[in-house]
């Protein structure tokens, strides 16, 4: 299964800058960073796995998305309650 959050990189310096990117699990579970490429928080098709920015201006937002990879076997999933 896959689990996805979404974050920012705001630069807010007076310099321009590559920012390298990197996650670790302290399970182990594969992760990945994506460019989320139009903001929306939804990884869509046109969104690319990176391990740094381009580099960014003062003042700019860069959107990323982080993927982790979490095993089916941990994943606990509950029937839905139903009224009685």
């Amino acid at each position: 299964m896959c689990i996805r959050d979404s974050a920012h990189i705001v630069r807010v310096g007076n310099l321009t800058t590559v920012v390298s990117l990197s996650a670790v699990s302290s399970q182990g579970w594969v992760q990945r960073i994506y460019q989320d490429v139009n903001g929306n928080g939804v990884k869509d098709p046109e969104d690319t796995v990176i391990s740094q920015t381009p580099a960014i201006g003062p003042n700019v937002d860069y959107f990323i998305l982080v993927q982790v990879d979490v095993p089916l076997s941990l994943i606990h999933i509950s029937e839905p309650t139903r009224p009685y």
